[in-house]
């Protein structure tokens, strides 16, 4: 069964089987990360969004995007959720 749940507090602490963030297409068509996702980028280093168009992300809506946290969080990956532009 699948759970969701929302949790206050550091993200990098935040126990679950993933982190799901929006990402979304600027102007430009830059993938850009959603307000809100800026402690979970701190925590991977700040290089989210170039990680994201690296692997081929567009931010376009409902695109699916997995990065692993490579021990830079409690949660073992970052899911990227296009939320379009």
């Amino acid at each position: 069964m699948t759970t969701i749940s929302l949790q206050a507090g550091p993200v990098a602490a935040v126990e679950a089987d993933a982190i799901v963030i929006g990402v979304y297409q600027g102007e430009d068509g830059a993938v850009l990360l959603a307000p809100g996702a800026e402690p979970v980028d701190e925590a991977l280093g700040g290089n989210l969004a170039a990680t994201f168009r690296a692997l081929g992300a567009t931010g376009a809506a409902d695109e699916v995007t997995r990065v692993p946290a490579n021990g830079s969080l409690a949660a073992p990956v970052v899911v990227g959720l296009g939320l379009g532009s």
